[in-house]
């Protein structure tokens, strides 16, 4: 939307399940379903920089011939804010900070990180 901004909505889902351990256990297949969403808003800032803002969620689900109860689930949140400018005739640059929530029943974590890249081509 406008000459300078740029907004991505984007949705998925994806169910897949083990050939192996239907085949092994002669029985019902490991099942994992995957659904998530995420917004990416871009605005440009001149003919050199732009300005990046993400929002991600992420949900797995999974059941198996012995659990049946959905009880492997995880959920993955990511918030990211990044900027990004060419330097030089040959040299670009960008600074992101990034926010990262997992949680499931096994193990959750938050990250939190600060990313720098510098790129040269010659």
């Amino acid at each position: 939307f406008g000459a300078r901004n740029s907004l991505t909505f984007l949705l998925n889902r994806t169910e897949s399940q083990s050939v192996y351990v239907a085949t092994a256990t002669n029985s019902d297949a490991t099942t994992v379903r995957q659904q998530g969403a995420s917004l990416n808003l871009t605005h440009r800032l001149g003919a050199l920089s732009n300005l990046n803002a993400l929002v991600s969620y992420q949900q797995s689900a999974g059941d198996s011939n012995l659990t049946r109860n959905n009880n492997l689930k995880t959920t993955t949140t990511t918030y990211q804010i990044s900027a990004a400018t060419k330097l030089g005739a040959k040299t670009s640059g960008s600074l992101s900070a990034r926010r990262t929530d997992f949680d499931s029943t096994t193990n959750p974590y938050t990250e939190n990180a600060l990313l720098g890249t510098l790129s040269f081509i010659y």
